[in-house]
């Protein structure tokens, strides 16, 4: 299940269809009235309660799909964007279960710690904030 608080438009997630789960593109988020339960349209015409959605788990794969890189000497995945610098994920699953996302500004020597990511619509949402506004781009 999935808080429609934390959605934006563009936003990946796994349906729960039993016999054909794919990943959907949030297209609208919307209610009927003050007191109905929202829903959660999607890129396949279909419009779903939040209980039948899942977040996607984030994984190195995913992390790479979306344009990031390994460095392999930092041990981070980077993603450099327009001329503000670019942003590390640092893959802290087999310990707290979470990527770490740091923001390494140009011109600037030290990182700066933001937040924990678990899941994809989390990092498209973290990312569309500190790149101002643009919007990360994955195939999944």
């Amino acid at each position: 299940m999935i808080d429609p608080k934390e959605l934006r438009l563009g936003n990946l997630l796994q349906s729960q269809s039993a016999e054909n789960p794919r990943i959907q593109e949030v297209t609208g988020i919307w209610r009927c009235g003050p007191n109905s339960a929202p829903a959660i349209e999607c890129d396949c015409n279909a419009t779903f309660e939040p209980e039948f959605l899942d977040p996607i788990p984030l994984t190195p794969e995913i992390v790479l799909a979306a344009g990031f890189v390994f460095d392999e000497k930092q041990g981070v995945f980077v993603k450099e964007y327009g001329y503000q610098g670019g942003v590390k994920l640092v893959d802290f699953r087999s310990g707290p279960g979470a990527f770490c996302a740091y923001l390494q500004p140009a011109f600037v020597t030290k990182t700066v710690l933001t937040t924990q990511l678990f899941f994809v619509h989390q990092l498209q949402n973290w990312f569309f904030a500190v790149s101002e506004g643009l919007e990360l781009e994955t195939s999944l």
